[in-house]
């Protein structure tokens, strides 16, 4: 959950409680939400948690959180999760891990999900990264240059030209609704679609302007996460 989430959580200090992560307890649901001013993460899992409140909802600093992470195992051994008003104390095995705690009203991450996306493609996440890691290695961090996506008809074309050269690259995908050209910071794009665990992903969109939406396109029981990128805007 963390390492899907993780790369979302904000960098600066400008939004102070953007440089956390938000735990959301439900019952037994987990649901984990990472946002800055470019994208967002949202990771939920059913049967996760068994708690003593039945809603719950704290905020720990990306960067403790990310930690702690490196220090867990693959074995399934549960955490132990114990909250003051300003402190959480993680423990598992051996290990006890201590950090404070955020203040603040998080973002209202809901309403940043669109819901009138009405073009939606289904692409092979390997053949996605693949050629956004081509086209990337024209790219200068420095001089952000948007990498271009094309959607048409049941095509992707990935493109970017830069002093470097020009890249354009094509991708079978199955797309529903009208052709759409969007751009993107090409890092902002990567992250994303490294994060997700599915073969097959769905993106939905509305407009050159308006954030891609990353989901898995077979959705499994229990467990589902949700991407947002915001496009870079194209010049003409």
């Amino acid at each position: 959950i963390i390492s899907t989430t993780y790369f979302a959580v904000a960098q600066t200090d400008a939004r102070p409680i953007l440089t956390g992560e938000l735990f959301k307890i439900n019952k037994d649901k987990l649901t984990v939400v990472a946002l800055d001013n470019y994208r967002m993460a949202l990771r939920e899992e059913s049967a996760a948690v068994s708690s003593e409140e039945e809603e719950l909802s704290f905020i720990v600093p990306g960067k403790n959180i990310y930690e702690f992470s490196k220090l867990l195992s693959d074995e399934e051994k549960p955490v132990k999760a114990e909250l003051t008003k300003k402190h959480i104390i993680l423990s598992v095995g051996n290990i006890i891990f201590f950090s404070r705690l955020l203040e603040g009203e998080f973002f209202d991450y809901k309403k940043a999900i669109p819901s009138q996306n009405k073009i939606f493609a289904r692409i092979e996440t390997y053949s996605f990264i693949e050629s956004v890691e081509r086209a990337s290695l024209l790219l200068d961090d420095k001089l952000v240059t948007p990498l271009k996506c094309n959607f048409v008809g049941n095509t992707l074309n990935v493109s970017c030209s830069t002093q470097y050269g020009r890249v354009d690259d094509n991708i079978s995908i199955e797309k529903d609704g009208d052709d759409i050209e969007i751009g993107f910071n090409n890092r902002y794009l990567l992250d994303a679609l490294k994060a997700c665990r599915d073969e097959l992903i769905t993106v939905s969109l509305s407009s050159p302007l308006m954030s891609m939406v990353i989901k898995p396109a077979v959705k499994k029981e229990g467990s589902d996460y949700l991407y947002l990128v915001l496009p870079m805007r194209l010049k003409d």
